[in-house]
């Protein structure tokens, strides 16, 4: 892959002081397209932090041979043992020294404008942090998802985060210091580490949250991300919740009402992941093990 020089960018309106921070596990065959990106932005980051989580194939070697040839950019090939997406992030986190931090799953790619829009729009709303729309790609097909629907649905979108989640880890570019302050992922949970740690930012009423209509990121569904852990994200889904129960009983008129269609909605993603999967019986567990005690309190 040839890496754009200097040269090729144009002037940025305002400080680049981002660390771009990618967990990879066994992300030989995406870690180029990924990096690529972060490397083809119109506003190059300061730093890339490479967190290579315990691969054992060429994943860490393929990152270090692609940034040795940047030109401008810091940056840190990290590896350690499998300890998950969540603690990769945290690592990276850790070790970054811009202002900002934004994250890129090894698997996902960014456009070339992600960066310089994302701080455009965090400096021009004095935000801690933005996120944006994105394109999802599966099964070679493109789709629009929009985002920004969902935060601009109510005055306090605490409550539509709690119900879908609107946030895609790959579209953040958040202040540092919040990162620190909010505690990190959380690496105990073994699904939805990201949408707890939105969760707990969101709920701060100190922090400003911009989501804005741009799809700067394409997703890419892959056989093994971990939203087709099916069980493991249900259980994981319900302990977040009850998690921030109080939190939503704060920042909602109506906390027991968005809480119930929570739960329904964990049934329903679980039941219809099972359904693709030819396993009938088991969706219809997923609404057996509904916890009944939180529709009936």
């Amino acid at each position: 892959m040839q890496v754009p020089s200097m040269a090729e960018q144009p002037a940025p309106a305002f400080n680049n002081s981002v660390s771009v921070v990618i967990p990879a596990y066994r992300a030989a065959k995406t870690i180029e397209r990924a990096i690529g990106s972060a490397l083809a932005q119109t506003l190059r980051p300061m730093e890339i932090i490479v967190v290579d989580d315990g691969s054992d194939d060429d994943t860490a070697d393929i990152a270090t041979n692609l940034l040795s040839g940047a030109v401008n950019v810091k940056f840190q090939v990290l590896v350690q043992g499998n300890l998950g997406a969540g603690a990769s992030r945290n690592r990276g986190i850790e070790v970054a020294t811009a202002d900002h931090v934004a994250f890129l799953d090894a698997d996902d790619e960014w456009l070339p404008e992600k960066l310089e829009r994302s701080l455009e729009r965090l400096h021009a709303e004095n935000a801690d942090m933005v996120s944006h729309d994105i394109l999802r790609m599966e099964g070679g097909s493109e789709s629009y998802v929009d985002c920004t629907r969902h935060f601009l649905n109510r005055r306090d979108p605490f409550a539509d985060y709690v119900l879908r989640g609107y946030v895609s880890t790959s579209t953040v570019v958040a202040k540092r210091s919040l990162l620190m302050s909010s505690g990190g992922f959380d690496p105990s949970l073994l699904s939805g580490q990201d949408y707890e740690l939105w969760l707990s930012i969101i709920a701060r009423r100190d922090v400003r949250h911009v989501v804005f209509p741009m799809a700067l990121m394409r997703y890419h569904v892959t056989p093994n991300s971990i939203t087709s852990q099916v069980e493991r994200r249900r259980q994981a889904a319900l302990r977040i919740l009850f998690r921030h129960l109080p939190a939503l009983g704060d920042r909602c008129e109506t906390p027991r009402r968005v809480a119930i269609l929570r739960v329904v909605i964990i049934a329903l993603q679980a039941a219809a992941a099972h359904k693709r999967a030819g396993a009938y019986l088991a969706g219809f567990g997923a609404f057996l093990r509904i916890p009944i005690h939180l529709l009936t309190a």
